[in-house]
């Protein structure tokens, strides 16, 4: 596929360029990948990784929190400033967001203490997840992540199945597509359907091993 698109994309300049008439590749269709990855945090090991976010890596104790009670995108959570943050209204705003529309996400009582406790003090325009180093806004967070996965004996989780953790456990909850769209910000319900059918699976699974 990527030698396709190269290709397609040379012939394109050729075209525009008058080096050739036409595009040959337009007409060749890209195969079909089943390349996404579900992997989520499995009830029984969050206490075991939040057991060892502590010491040099206790930083990342309310990063996690707030990923896997809100289900943003890395980079809408470590970008976030402290305005977006609304006790108000009980909501936290996301923004540079994968489809460049802001969402607002509710906040449970998990995320309000954890971000309760990283927005004090703190101006408008600070960022909420500051480096501790650095004071500026948090870069880095695979190294501890992974060596925090590594001591719980977690494995096969990245950051990123945080949010694949919230969009599963609104599923297991009984939320349906749309919402779950609404609040991961998918703007293609049909990304959604995974988690809504990874939870049917499971309801299968657990029927089937009932049977005489």
């Amino acid at each position: 596929n990527r030698e396709l698109t190269l290709l397609s994309s040379a012939y394109s300049l050729a075209v525009k360029y008058d080096k050739a008439e036409s595009n040959p590749c337009s007409k060749v269709d890209l195969f079909t990948l089943d390349n996404l990855r579900y992997r989520y945090l499995l009830p029984e090991e969050e206490p075991r990784l939040m057991a060892h976010l502590s010491g040099p890596r206790a930083h990342l104790k309310p990063a996690v929190v707030v990923a896997l009670r809100t289900g943003m995108r890395m980079g809408e959570q470590l970008r976030m400033k402290r305005h977006q943050v609304d006790f108000l209204r009980n909501i936290v705003t996301a923004r540079d967001t994968k489809n460049g529309r802001p969402r607002d996400i509710p906040m449970n009582d998990d995320v309000r203490e954890a971000l309760a406790e990283l927005c004090r003090d703190k101006a408008p325009n600070d960022y909420v997840f500051s480096s501790p180093k650095t004071k500026s806004c948090l870069r880095e967070t695979k190294r501890g992540f992974r060596t925090a996965c590594k001591l719980a004996g977690i494995e096969g989780l990245i950051w990123k199945d945080l949010r694949a953790t919230f969009g599963t456990r609104l599923a297991e909850a009984g939320c349906d597509a749309f919402t779950i769209a609404q609040l991961l910000g998918h703007s293609d319900v049909r990304v959604t359907m995974r988690y809504v059918r990874a939870v049917e699976d499971t309801k299968r699974m657990a029927v089937e091993a009932i049977k005489l």
